[in-house]
């Protein structure tokens, strides 16, 4: 072996064991907390513990009050809150129903196989049985998994600390309505040991929660129902880590994780005014951002009406970043928004009911502090609750979606979204004496695109019937598709991979959920699109003369097609790591897998040379590529580190150099001299006698780059991105792409 990579110290992670009021100065958390039992009549009030006086706070910053007492543990139906407080609270069924969630799992798309990642700080001592509690009031069983992790430690909860009590609301809405959504998905739960209060205070240790959760794939959604205002982070520290979060979000993109967040409850008034301000993470380029409305409902949860949630309790967040530049997916709108953004980015890009007047009931019973059921709104509502219609899609297309704005945008800029979205028209996010937005028609940024309507195949909203077709990986496909696509083609979630046909007059992308397209000369020969996968495919490959391809899996699972033979494959063993790639022997008698910790698994004619599987690495493996002869092969890592074996010769790498992104990919010259890595931005790094073509390094893309092919001469190459955008440099054709 001849590894040309120096490893350097890793860091060493130790693991451990809304209404969030607008109390603290941490804008994106719910804004009423009613206890049930504040409006309950005298003789159902003597069924309760006598008054209890919680420690007086001081004064939040918003001004808002809250009354803490024993709430009463009768749940609170619809008819009652209608009657006691003459407005509704909607049950999970209820807002399920709404926003035709329901469709989805009563047809078994609960979010099965999928995980929801939820970060927040402290957690709540008694989530699990307050989950359990829950669950049996609204007839939902419990989550398959509930995983809780505070890899940066813990600190006891303490009943006088009111952040604390703050947090504990917030960990309730996140969890129970990420749950209510999609009662089939996994769970977990990461907790900070620091309270995040807006500016740069707590967000170093979420990032590192956030870092936590990728490198271990914790899950395929994270949602966040917490921000700072961007106007505290214009600091030098501030503006560091709104850098460092969003490359972890373009990261996550390229894993194919959903990252959402929500967009504030302080209306245009983030921070605190005069002067408007939107909220980060909801603001990055790379978050789904979640804004609120107020939803009007019946009691059994058939959709009314919708306007943007602003009244005197809150109003959704929304507006233009002031740090964010526009990113590529939003240039489709219309030249009143691209007036309106001045080249920056907007937000949210949907929405969900928020409204304290149009609450959800949250279970959450603290030691010495509040007790039962209680009311609660604001933004932190939608953010879990579009994580769990999230998962519930994930089953639905058999692949996670990833990064949803591109095509979102796409959608909507086309009118695709009819029948998929309400598009919510009225109301505005003034708040505070802070001039505001106005919702319209399409897009707007106070309530985005809109909120959930029909998410199932040729579901009606507002009377049209949609075809599926036009939704791409919003349903994974159906047999309402409008035109005629074959299977195989169909986009189901991000694009993972590319390769070339051996003339190099056409290429194959690859998705995450195993559909393969064909452009130019590449004959489509079979994919699984369509059929459940335990894991999303990762890489693709053709056979010698192009006759066929291989597709691997995460768990090295192995599809062969056309003349491609099947020589053996990893799934159903345990693995350390996840499969990253494959590479075929040169005759198409054998392949070779590779995991991200450098472990090689050979099949077939295909001949071990080493791995690096044991050894220490700086950053992971994240793709190989064989020799001509199949002698040797090079492995690659994230940050440019390369590591020959047998006849590969080594010719450089980027290790011990500053990226600006990860390195995603690797390919060789046609006689082996030399190789090409590309980064996620596109960047093309060429050693030996590999020839530079061009890249798209400094160009803002849509979704990051996924992989690199050679043209068979080595006087160019492919690049493919997340979203299927193709970019030919050199001699390469363009043939086409799914972008």
């Amino acid at each position: 072996m001849r590894a040309r990579h120096r490893p350097r110290p890793r860091a060493i992670h130790r693991r451990g064991p809304t209404l969030r009021a607008a109390f603290m100065a941490v804008p994106a958390l719910a804004a009423f907390l009613l206890p049930v039992a504040a409006a309950l009549p005298a003789a159902a009030q003597a069924r309760v513990p006598g008054p209890h006086r919680a420690p007086t706070p001081a004064r939040p910053p918003t001004g808002l009050s809250v009354a803490l007492a024993h709430a009463q543990q009768l749940i609170p139906t619809d008819p009652f809150c209608r009657r006691t407080y003459a407005h509704p609270c909607y049950s999970p069924s209820e807002l399920r129903t709404a926003y035709g969630v329901n469709a989805l799992t009563s047809a078994g798309d609960t979010g099965v196989g999928q995980t929801i990642v939820i970060i927040d700080s402290f957690g709540s001592p008694d989530i699990r049985s307050d989950l359990q509690q829950f669950d049996t009031a609204y007839g939902l069983p419990p989550p398959p998994s509930f995983t809780i992790d505070a890899p940066l430690g813990t600190v006891p909860f303490d009943a006088s600390n009111f952040s604390m009590i703050v947090w504990a609301e917030e960990t309730s809405l996140d969890v129970e309505w990420a749950h209510a959504m999609a009662p089939g998905a996994g769970l977990v739960l990461l907790t900070s040991p620091v309270a995040e209060t807006g500016g740069t205070t707590g967000l170093p240790q979420f990032l590192q929660l956030e870092q936590y959760a990728l490198a271990n794939h914790l899950g395929d959604i994270l949602t966040q129902s917490w921000g700072s205002p961007e106007n505290t982070l214009v600091s030098t520290a501030g503006r560091q880590l709104i850098s460092q979060f969003d490359a972890l979000y373009q990261q996550a993109a390229a894993a194919g994780i959903t990252v959402l967040a929500a967009s504030g409850d302080h209306g245009s008034a983030q921070g605190g005014g005069p002067a408007p301000s939107v909220q980060f993470p909801a603001s990055s380029p790379w978050v789904t951002a979640v804004g609120g409305t107020s939803l009007q409902a019946t009691v059994t949860g058939q959709y009314r009406s919708e306007v943007a949630w602003d009244d005197a309790s809150g109003a959704t967040g929304g507006g233009v970043s002031q740090l964010e530049p526009e990113p590529a997916y939003q240039q489709c709108l219309p030249a009143a928004d691209q007036s309106l953004l001045h080249g920056n980015r907007g937000l949210p890009d949907v929405a969900l009911n928020a409204d304290w007047t149009t609450p959800v009931p949250i279970v959450m019973n603290l030691p010495g502090s509040l007790h039962g059921f209680f009311l609660v709104g604001g933004t932190s509502e939608g953010s879990p609750a579009w994580a769990g219609i999230v998962a519930d899609l994930d089953q639905r297309a058999g692949t996670p979606l990833g990064f949803l704005n591109p095509l979102l945008y796409r959608l909507g800029c086309s009118g695709g979204l009819a029948g998929i979205m309400h598009d919510v028209t009225t109301g505005t996010n003034t708040w505070n004496g802070v001039p505001g937005f106005s919702a319209g028609p399409g897009w707007d940024p106070v309530t985005g695109w809109g909120s959930p309507c029909g998410l199932t195949p040729c579901a009606r909203c507002g009377g049209t019937p949609v075809p599926t077709g036009a939704a791409g990986g919003l349903v994974g496909g159906s047999t309402c598709t409008a035109t005629a696509v074959p299977p195989g083609q169909l986009h189901t979630g991000p694009v993972a991979g590319m390769a070339a046909s051996p003339d190099g007059g056409g290429y194959w992308e690859v998705t995450a959920g195993g559909g393969v397209v064909p452009f130019g000369d590449a004959p489509f020969s079979g994919s699984m699109a369509g059929h459940p996968l335990n894991r999303p495919v990762v890489g693709i490959a053709p056979t010698p003369d192009g006759g066929g391809t291989w597709l691997v899996a995460a768990d090295g699972g192995v599809f062969a097609f056309g003349d491609a033979t099947f020589h053996g494959s990893l799934a159903g063993h345990h693995l350390d790591a996840p499969v990253v790639g494959m590479a075929p022997s040169p005759d198409g008698g054998g392949y070779w897998l590779v995991a991200a910790d450098g472990g090689i698994f050979a099949f077939g004619d295909a001949t071990f040379h080493g791995s690096l599987a044991g050894r220490r690495l700086d950053a992971p493996v994240v793709g190989m590529a064989s020799t001509l002869d199949g002698g040797g092969y090079w492995l690659v890592a994230a940050d440019g580190g390369v590591f020959a074996f047998g006849d590969a010769r080594f010719a450089g790498s980027m290790a011990g150099h500053h990226l600006n992104q990860p390195v995603v990919g690797v390919a060789p010259s046609p006689d082996g001299g030399g190789y090409w890595l590309v980064a996620a931005d596109g960047g093309i790094f060429a050693f030996g006698d590999a020839r530079f073509a061009g890249s798209t390094a400094g160009h803002h893309l849509n979704q990051p780059v996924v992989g690199v092919a050679p043209s068979p001469d080595g006087g160019g190459y492919w690049l493919t991105a997340a979203d299927g955008g193709i970019f030919a440099f050199g001699d390469a054709r363009f043939a086409g792409s799914t972008a």
